[in-house]
């Protein structure tokens, strides 16, 4: 059975300068991209989540800034992990105050590898049950 949801068009300004991965050394001119894109979303719970983050990130000046106002404070672990009667319950502790550090073994990628990898678009699996989405 196939239900149809209704769909919201909205436009996705994407000419927004990307920021450079070292700010020390800033590039002479922005890198940006084609112009606005038109983006379909459902109109269901799944469409308005997807249509406030949109608008959230249009809001920001900027990836990071995306990412920080999206974080938020929480932590999926308890306030009270540090009272659990077990021996890593200091170190969830620590983990749900600080987070967890990602150490990484590569360089960051240079504007032209993230063009690069823009212009390719998504792995095709990505794009595998983006009906089911």
């Amino acid at each position: 059975m196939s239900h149809s949801q209704p769909t919201i068009t909205t436009l996705i300004a994407s000419n927004r300068a990307r920021p450079t991965p070292n700010p020390t050394s800033a590039p002479s001119s922005p890198t940006t991209t084609a112009g606005p894109q038109e983006l379909r979303i459902a109109g269901d719970e799944l469409g308005k989540l997807i249509r406030a983050s949109v608008e959230a990130f249009q809001r920001c000046d900027c990836w990071e800034e995306f990412v920080v106002t999206q974080r938020g404070v929480t932590s999926d672990l308890s306030n009270n992990v540090h009272r659990l009667d077990h021996p890593a319950s200091q170190l969830l502790a620590h983990l749900r105050q600080h987070g967890a550090p990602v150490p990484m073994s590569t360089k960051p990628w240079t504007p032209e590898q993230l063009d690069k990898a823009i212009s390719r678009g998504p792995h095709t699996s990505a794009k595998l049950n983006n009906g089911f989405i």
